[in-house]
């Protein structure tokens, strides 16, 4: 696959993961609920891009759920988010760490992880599958960045 076709691709699930299903009504349980099922999901698929296509969708859950009643999050479903962090397959650390961007400050508890991931992440080669623009590198630092209101510039 080229990178012309892995960015289109990119740019397909965005909008599809932001603004499709995430944006249903909360069908009668939690949005814990929802994301801890997506995540079971994320971590059963054997397939490289069904898996992509369910870790898309997380930070659209994430920003509805921060949006109709961020206290619907609990501890224990952002650690579980945060532990996509360490997969082996880089476009879900990428996912996860957006994802917990969109819970912002209520997920304050992650910043350990995202730190320790964007540390990670700069350590590995620049390209990822999802190019070079879209890095887990600069997904984390922008997920920090919306946790705590301070920028994290790259370590070069």
């Amino acid at each position: 696959m080229t990178k012309r076709a892995i960015s289109f691709a990119v740019i397909c699930l965005v909008f599809t993961g932001l603004y499709g299903h995430a944006f249903g009504e909360d069908a009668g349980g939690t949005w814990t609920t929802e994301i801890e099922a997506k995540i079971e999901k994320i971590r059963a698929e054997p397939d490289p891009m069904a898996r992509y296509q369910l870790a898309s969708e997380l930070p659209g859950l994430a920003k509805h759920a921060s949006t109709s009643d961020p206290d619907r999050i609990d501890d224990g479903t952002i650690a579980d988010i945060a532990q996509l962090l360490h997969s082996n397959d880089d476009a879900v650390r990428y996912w996860a760490a957006l994802a917990l961007g969109q819970l912002g400050p209520r997920a304050t508890v992650a910043v350990p992880e995202l730190e320790t991931a964007l540390e990670e992440a700069e350590l590995r080669d620049k390209l990822s599958i999802v190019g070079p623009e879209l890095s887990t590198a600069d997904g984390t630092r922008e997920a920090l960045r919306k946790i705590t209101g301070r920028a994290y510039e790259p370590n070069r």
